[in-house]
């Protein structure tokens, strides 16, 4: 083993779906020599590319992703905020609950 070797996290937060960033980034992550990630939610919900998003993010190794707000609102609505049950009443998330089918705990097990 090569100890000289500094293992990379990259810490992604609040990707929103947006997949072009989400490239840049992950590329930018692969030169640097990144091999383990932490996601800290927000990954696609209600976003341009939702599916294409969270579909990258699970191809990544030695992941351990966090639930943010907008994954918890697929399965837990926010009823004591009636601004944001507006705007989820109208918008379809574009996951429906893909990320969160078993209950979305808020810390997955790492991928590797």
């Amino acid at each position: 083993m090569d100890y000289r070797k500094v293992a990379a996290l990259a810490i992604l937060y609040d990707i929103h779906g947006n997949l072009p960033a989400l490239e840049e980034v992950l590329a930018d992550a692969g030169q640097s020599g990144t091999d383990r990630y932490l996601l800290g939610g927000d990954y696609g919900a209600h976003s341009p590319w939702p599916l294409e998003t969270v579909e990258r993010l699970r191809g990544l190794p030695n992941t351990t992703w966090i639930r943010g707000n907008g994954e918890r609102w697929l399965r837990e609505p926010p009823t004591d905020r009636p601004e944001v049950m507006e705007v989820l009443a109208v918008e379809s998330s574009g996951l429906g609950t893909a990320i969160c089918s078993s209950g979305a705990p808020v810390r997955m097990e790492p991928r590797s």
